[in-house]
């Protein structure tokens, strides 16, 4: 625009990009005048002296010959599907971190937030991050706590090193893909009768197992002997009485120790070959 003259005092209408041509890429982004401020085109400007507005071009967002650099995604080990695109910012853009989107999860995985490949960081969904050069962020998915593809440190079979329910039978636990079974083994007159005592699910945190019965076996409220003689009578913990539901837990954590003994009940297992 032509340069003008105003009387102190007087307040003008700063213009737009009029008959200026843009730097290849680039869009107009307003004016800074010789002290460092900034404004946009339609903005009020109080004259009070002599002042050069000089116009400022904006390349993706940064002024012109601001570096730009790329931010790109993963699905990572144990997703697929279609990650976030990537996208170039302005150095020192601050962009949030997205979530899940349209990738999907391995069978019993969940997504679990970012890990910055290129610098060893890790992030949640949500998180702010600054671009400061290329980075490459890759899903991550964890498994019942730990890593997809981390052991589960519950399955196989735990046996108790002494019994609480007496008569000398021993009680067993077997565990495998997110299903438990606890059972009992008599001794001796007792040998040849094995029954359940409860069934369930469970996730592991960790070396922290949370057990959560489905169904039980009725006839462990009228003693060993009788349980290992008659059939098995699975009931819910909705099933059972109030006085036997105050003998329960709908749920038991427990931790495993040293990868081979946990306790339960005040009983001690071990796990068998481990």
């Amino acid at each position: 625009p032509a340069s003008q003259e105003y009387a102190s005092g007087e307040s003008i209408t700063l213009p737009g990009q009029g008959g200026m041509s843009a730097p290849a890429g680039a869009s107009f982004a307003g004016w800074t005048d010789e002290y460092g401020n900034t404004y946009p085109a339609g903005e009020y400007y109080t004259v009070t002296g002599n002042v050069i507005f000089t116009a400022r071009w904006t390349y993706g967002g940064g002024p012109v010959g601001t570096a730009f650099y790329k931010v790109s995604y993963s699905a990572g080990e144990g997703g697929y599907g279609i990650p976030p695109a990537s996208q170039d910012y302005a150095s020192g853009t601050s962009i949030t971190l997205p979530g899940q989107g349209n990738m999907s999860t391995s069978t019993g995985a969940s997504f679990a937030g970012w890990t910055d490949d290129w610098y060893g960081g890790t992030y949640a969904a949500g998180d702010h991050y600054t671009v400061n050069g290329d980075v490459f962020f890759t899903a991550q998915w964890t498994y019942r706590g730990g890593p997809v593809g981390t052991a589960d440190p519950f399955e196989g079979t735990w046996e108790s090193v002494q019994s609480s329910v007496g008569y000398g039978v021993t009680s067993t636990v077997t565990a495998s893909g997110g299903l438990y079974e606890q059972s009992m083994k008599g001794s001796g007159y007792y040998e040849s009768e094995t029954r359940g005592l409860a069934r369930g699910t469970y996730t592991v945190e960790g070396t922290t197992v949370t057990m959560t019965f489905t169904q039980i076996n009725r006839n462990m409220f009228s003693g060993a002997s009788y349980l290992l003689y008659s059939p098995e009578t699975w009931a819910t913990f909705d099933d059972l009485a109030p006085s036997e539901q105050a003998q329960l837990r709908e749920a038991d954590v427990i931790t495993i120790t040293g990868g081979n003994t946990f306790i339960i009940n005040n009983e001690t297992y071990t796990k068998i070959g481990g």
